[in-house]
């Protein structure tokens, strides 16, 4: 049985997706049991089942933003989840960053000013 990861993005339109980062999550689908989450779809009757479920919940958006919002409820939730983040495109200095297990990043931006 593969371990079961659950993608959250918040993309207007994600047909247009089509960059490195949705081109590694494709790839993880021969190892891993994948669900996107696209947060512009809550409330219209969409099952991802229990979050407990998931061995790995990796959120795709800036600190403060709503995909960070919803991964840090899911902290206080279920305490033992594993959460990463991909930090993208954030003006927002990053803040309680233990709140994650994982945080990529791009640049090294994030590395010599926020991350220690």
């Amino acid at each position: 049985m593969k371990p079961k990861v659950l993608f959250v993005y918040d993309h207007k339109y994600p047909n247009l997706l089509r960059d490195g980062l949705w081109a590694a999550l494709e790839l993880l689908k021969e190892d891993f049991e994948l669900t996107k989450f696209n947060l512009q779809y809550r409330g219209k009757n969409i099952k991802i089942g229990p979050m407990k479920d998931f061995d790995f919940i990796l959120g795709w958006g800036a600190f403060n933003s709503p995909v960070d919002i919803l991964m840090r409820k899911i902290r206080i939730d279920y305490p033992k989840s594993k959460l990463g983040l991909c930090i993208g495109g954030t003006a927002t200095s990053p803040y309680k960053i233990e709140d994650y297990d994982i945080l990529f990043y791009e640049t090294d931006f994030y590395l010599t000013r926020f991350i220690k």
